[in-house]
């Protein structure tokens, strides 16, 4: 007996052998080193940029909003989509248990009882005359299977299972990232309109005075018809602005409010004040080669791609021969009166292997869109990390190119306001009219509504950096994750 299941085990090998499996030692390229070394230096250049250090896990305090604090902490804590994919990365520790379960020993305890009325006339009856015609069989057993994982079939599902469910926390944190960036984007969007519809009603009050003060000129002939009418319709055009503005405010409130999952009508605190950005940036000198690791989408990838190589290598073990080994140990008896003798022991080891000889093509097409799909996740990591660096080059472009118009605009501004406080000075001593004063005084106000704009493009371009290098993700969980993700 011993030498047939060695005799079949070697055949096995053998045949096993000869299997096609020259799709194994397929190789699929990364894409090559990818730097914007030219982008940092150059940016590194302007006034708007030091080296420093990455952004930290909560970096939107370094903003210095009260306001925006609470509303992220909000977020992070009730945010639906944060909560759906916290419970995939629960249903993923999950998997990894599940997948982990092959690698041991199924064990099982059995207990049955049949009763069964024979024929007296029948062949059991036959030869256990004094055996009766009513039998009741009692069973207990304990019994084990196992498959060894001699090709590491079970071993590499469960480190496939891991590394998803790592990829899966890392992916989590990328949709924290996301929510933390759109609420405060949607923040400042909700500041700069608040700050607008302050300064519009400003505008609309300056307006309105310029109306009738050109009314009663052209009463008086001093002025044509046609600057009233004018003066009115840039009345009636601030007045639609004030419209536009304050429906926009309102759906800025929803947005936040649904983005921190209350609901959309909550009151927000908020006011019209729009602090001014920081007036230098950092950006780290080692940007290129440790953004792999900061982004959670791209080490999330990288995750994956590790999961799918692990998945090759279970598919190409199903080229082999399935050796397994099942067991049981227990009493028989009929009744229970000697149930536990031990004469009424039973025991059984019983080996077999199995040995795929035709599935129609079934092993080597499944090994195949391991490899498809393996290559598909390096062609999408690729993909991700172009697109992240992209990422970073475009907010630094953005960044350099509103931080130069803020400074071209506060010398717009500071100039329009200057005049204005000259002809209000000359006003107060008669040497200037209240006409002039008001035009002057719209100029200031329009100056400062395009400053708001400014301000706003500013805070936007610092988020998107702020986003494309990570947020600050690696600087806690992600190191702790580079570790356990270490099989």
């Amino acid at each position: 007996m011993k030498r047939q299941i060695f005799y079949t085990l070697v055949v096995s090998l053998a045949l096993s052998s000869c299997m096609p499996l020259s799709d194994l030692t397929q190789n699929q390229a990364f894409i090559g080193p990818v730097e914007i070394k030219t982008t940092i230096k150059e940016a590194l250049e302007t006034p708007y940029f030091t080296t420093g250090c990455w952004p930290t896990s909560n970096w939107w305090e370094s903003l210095n909003s009260n306001e925006l604090n609470i509303l992220v902490e909000d977020a992070l804590k009730d945010n639906p989509s944060i909560e759906a994919v916290q419970k995939k990365v629960e249903i993923a520790k999950e998997m990894s248990i599940k997948a982990r379960a092959p690698l041991f020993p199924f064990v099982s305890f059995g207990a049955g009882e049949e009763w069964e009325h024979i024929s007296k006339n029948g062949a059991i009856h036959a030869y256990n005359p004094d055996l009766g015609v009513n039998i009741n069989q009692i069973q207990l057993n304990l019994g084990f299977q196992y498959e060894f994982d001699f090709w590491g079939k079970y071993r590499n599902q469960f480190k496939a299972s891991k590394k998803a469910e790592f990829a899966q926390v890392a992916e989590a944190k990328e949709v924290e990232l996301i929510v933390s960036t759109a609420i405060s984007q949607a923040y400042y969007l909700l500041k700069t309109n608040l700050n607008k519809l302050e300064l519009y009603n400003q505008l609309y009050t300056t307006r309105e005075r310029l109306y009738y003060l050109t009314k009663v000129l052209e009463k008086h002939f001093m002025l044509s018809k046609i600057d009233p009418a004018t003066a009115k319709q840039n009345v009636d055009e601030v007045k639609k602005e004030i419209a536009t503005l304050t429906d926009q405010v309102a759906s800025n409130k929803y947005l936040i409010n649904v983005l921190r999952g209350q609901s959309p009508d909550t009151p927000i605190d908020a006011n019209e004040i729009l602090a001014q950005v920081p007036e230098n940036l950092q950006i780290p000198d080692n940007l290129s080669s440790d953004l792999l690791i900061r982004r959670p989408n791209l080490f999330a990838a990288i995750l994956r791609i590790e999961s799918l190589a692990y998945e090759k290598k279970s598919a190409a073990a199903d080229f082999f021969p399935r050796i397994d080994l099942k067991g049981y140990l227990g009493f028989d008896s009929l009744g229970y009166r000697n149930l536990l003798d031990w004469q009424s022991g039973i025991m059984g080891l019983i080996p077999s292997i199995h040995l795929p000889i035709f599935k129609a093509g079934e092993i080597k097409a499944n090994f195949k869109i391991k490899q498809a799909e393996l290559d598909q996740a390096i062609y999408e990591y690729n993909d991700i990390l172009l697109k992240s660096l992209e990422d970073v080059t475009n907010a630094i472009s953005s960044i350099n190119s509103w931080y130069e118009k803020k400074s071209i605009q506060e010398n717009i501004l500071e100039n329009a306001t200057l005049k204005f406080d000259l002809i209000q000075k000359r006003t107060e001593v008669g040497m200037d009219s209240f006409l002039n004063l008001y035009y002057e005084r719209e100029q200031v106000l329009e100056r400062q509504i395009e400053d708001s704009s400014i301000i706003y493009n500013q805070y936007i371009s610092l988020i998107n950096l702020i986003k494309s290098l990570g947020g600050g993700t690696a600087q806690d969980d992600m190191q702790s994750l580079i570790k356990e993700s270490s099989l």
